[in-house]
């Protein structure tokens, strides 16, 4: 069963994410409210980006869904 992920944005305006061990770029997915996460494992890679265009370092966060958890995700 599909999770979703939630991140809280505090600085940022934009949010972009790869799932396939790249290296997010803003051509990459938009995250837009939330993330949905299958049962199993998954790397997620995000950037951020703020107001004046320019794009954080990337963080990753590896998941393994077993059971019905909601796992969270914050960003800072």
């Amino acid at each position: 069963a599909a999770e979703p992920i939630v991140i809280e944005l505090e600085d940022y305006e934009k949010v972009y994410y790869t799932t396939d061990g790249s290296v997010p770029t803003t051509s990459s997915d938009q995250y837009k409210g939330s993330l949905l996460m299958n049962t199993g494992y998954t790397l997620y890679r995000f950037i951020m980006v703020d107001e004046d265009s320019i794009a954080s370092d990337y963080t990753e966060r590896e998941y393994i869904v077993t059971s019905n958890e909601a796992p969270a995700l914050g960003v800072n």
